[in-house]
This record gives C-alpha cells, structure tokens and sequence, in this order.
C-alpha cells in the first residue's frame, strides 16, 4: 500500500542560497507534512497522528523524466518498510517510485549514502502508476515516459499505517549532482539565532544574537555587524 502526497503550501527553505525568489530555484526544497528541520538535518514522521512527511524538491522548469539521471540520500537513522521512505517523481501521467532499503521489500534501512538509486540493478523503481511494473528499471522508466515534465520532486515518508511508528532522519540529497544539505546559507527565522544558533553563520560575521535577529527582522536589509 503507498499513499500519494498531495502537496500543501509550506515553509521554503534555500539549500545553497537564500533570496526573496529562493522558492523558484531549483536546489530548494519545501518541507511537507510532519517533516521538520533542525540542526542540518529533516526528519520525516509517520505515525497514527502524522500520516506523512515530505521534503518536497525544485526543479528546474521543463525537466523531464529523462533529464533525471541520479538520486541519492545520506541517512542519519531510518525505519523502513511498506514502500517507504522513497524518493516520488510525479508527472502528469502518474508518479514513479524509488524505494530506499535493502531489495526486495525495500526494508532494513542502513545508516549512511544510498549511493544512485538509479544505478543500481535491484528493481528498485516502480513504473506501475504509468504503464510498467512494481519491480522494474530506471532505464524502463525513462522509455515509458522520458518525455514528461517532472511535477513535483520529493522524499517521502508514509509507513506509519505499516510500523505504526516511522522515523527518518536525512542528512542530505544529491540531486543530479546538486548537493541538497538542508543546512541553510542565512537563518531564516530568529529561533536559528538564539541558544548561539547565530553562531553557526560564521560566513556572514554576525557579531552576537541581536545583530543575527535584527538581519532576519529586516530580511537581509540589516546587514550583520561582522561586514
């Protein structure tokens, strides 16, 4: 049983960089549902309360299905099983999986980087939303729809009605060789400066908490004392 995410409107979070326009460049990412971020990494519930979470990724506009030739994760802690967690390619047409975990029931999840799922040869995409199969290629599923545009790009988490309690820790994505660390270039909100959190935007020389919350408060326009 895999349950399709509908995306709602969400808190957008820049992976490389941070402007007023981050939400349309692609290498952000939107979290979804119970998906939360601190301290670097989204964690992706799925409980009896919190049916699912998602980080939802930019694409460029007009990229097709064929365009896509890698995905990867790193994972600090995982539970998997019932067709989650996996990486949901929607298109027009219907949405293609990629399922994380050890072949073939996609469970016993391992700390560390999945590598290219799309590389490896265990049957780990499933093409059967748009004409193919449960266990099937990436390969086959550029040749059913290599064509589509890519809809919305995401890393979801939905097994709770299975585990009764799921729990997915991400460090990082690699889309196409765009590194995707959720830890973000500028803070974002005042909670990211207080507790020393203004501490680790060491790039931007914020000299103490008020200088960091004063440059969030102004989006930017405030800049840190540092410069």
């Amino acid at each position: 049983m895999r349950k399709l995410v509908t995306i709602a409107t969400a808190i957008v979070v820049a992976a490389t960089a941070v402007s007023s326009a981050a939400a349309a460049v692609p290498g952000t990412f939107s979290l979804e549902g119970g998906a939360t971020l601190e301290d670097g990494q989204v964690t992706l519930i799925s409980n009896g309360t919190v049916p699912f979470s998602a980080v939802s990724f930019d694409v460029a506009a007009g990229t097709t299905v064929a365009d896509i030739d890698s995905l990867s994760a790193v994972l600090v802690a995982a539970a998997c099983g019932g067709g989650s967690p996996r990486f949901q390619i929607n298109t027009a047409v219907g949405n293609i999986h990629v399922y994380l975990g050890t072949a073939p029931n996609w469970d016993a999840c391992t700390a560390g980087d999945t590598g290219n799922l799309l590389a490896t040869a265990d049957l780990r995409v499933d093409t059967s939303q748009v004409g193919g199969m449960f266990y099937d290629t990436w390969a086959h599923a550029v040749a059913l729809v290599g064509n589509q545009l890519v809809t919305d790009l995401l890393l979801v988490a939905d097994s709770g009605w299975l585990l009764g309690s799921q729990t997915v820790v991400v460090e990082s994505v690699t889309i196409d060789g765009t590194l995707i660390d959720f830890e973000p270039a500028t803070p974002t909100s005042k909670q990211m400066c207080k507790d020393g959190g203004w501490r680790d935007f060491e790039d931007l020389g914020f000299k103490n908490q008020g200088d960091c919350v004063s440059y969030v408060a102004t989006g930017g326009k405030n800049p840190p004392a540092g410069e």
